[in-house]
């Protein structure tokens, strides 16, 4: 799994839970006896439906039974800068989840974020991580803007086995970003680069999915 490589939606009824101090509300999809969820955080000023959370929050309970969590994180229109404050709050929303999982019996969590959504992760997995968090999917990762918004230097300290996306046509950085990330290959570390794919994957939802679902059943 230490290789750089290349790679239908369905529709389900969404449970919305509301989430205190957050504009709108996390949507879940039950995994019935299922010991193995996701926990989904979106990017700058999305919701828990934007791009590349809403095709894997469906697919991975569709296609592998994962209960699935999308999360609001904290959003708005505002600078990068001006998103530091809201890391503790971004922390409590993957504590909550985390705990709302464990009460469906789950025991193996894998943390997925996209763009912002995976900075605010890979902080998380850096600072107070639960346990029941196994494994991390980052799409889009991004490594500037000093701590905590460094996404290179807060993967140097997770143990956890990472799955590492990108489109090579993104145009924030996610190519020179990723490749700047080869350091960190490992047994525990994949990287994927998706030919074509821009910073929200436009247009590759299957390409995606399916390197995301193929890795989770290798690590299982």
């Amino acid at each position: 799994m230490n290789t750089i490589f290349s790679f239908g939606i369905a529709v389900l009824l969404s449970v919305s839970f509301p989430l205190s101090g957050m504009a709108e509300s996390w949507l879940y999809e039950d995994g019935g006896t299922s010991v193995f969820a996701a926990i989904l955080c979106h990017g700058k000023g999305g919701d828990p439906e934007s791009y590349v959370v809403d095709p894997l929050r469906i697919e991975l309970n569709e296609q592998l039974g994962f209960h699935t969590v999308s999360l609001q994180m904290p959003s708005g229109r505002k600078s990068l800068s001006e998103y530091k404050t809201d890391f503790p709050a971004a922390f409590d929303e993957i504590n909550r989840a985390v705990a709302f999982l464990q009460k469906k019996g789950v025991t193996s969590i894998v943390l997925i974020g996209h763009s912002l959504g995976s900075r605010m992760a890979t902080a998380y997995l850096t600072d107070t991580p639960d346990p029941l968090v196994k494994r991390f999917v980052g799409v889009g990762m991004l490594n500037n803007g000093g701590s905590p918004f460094n996404a290179l230097a807060n993967l140097q300290k997770v143990s956890i086995p990472v799955l590492d996306i990108w489109g090579e046509a993104g145009t924030a950085g996610d190519n020179k970003y990723g490749l700047e990330r080869n350091a960190l290959l490992s047994p525990q570390y994949t990287q994927i680069v998706i030919p074509g794919g821009d910073h929200a994957l436009s247009g590759h939802e299957d390409e995606l999915v399916d390197a995301v679902v193929s890795w989770l059943e290798e690590t299982k």
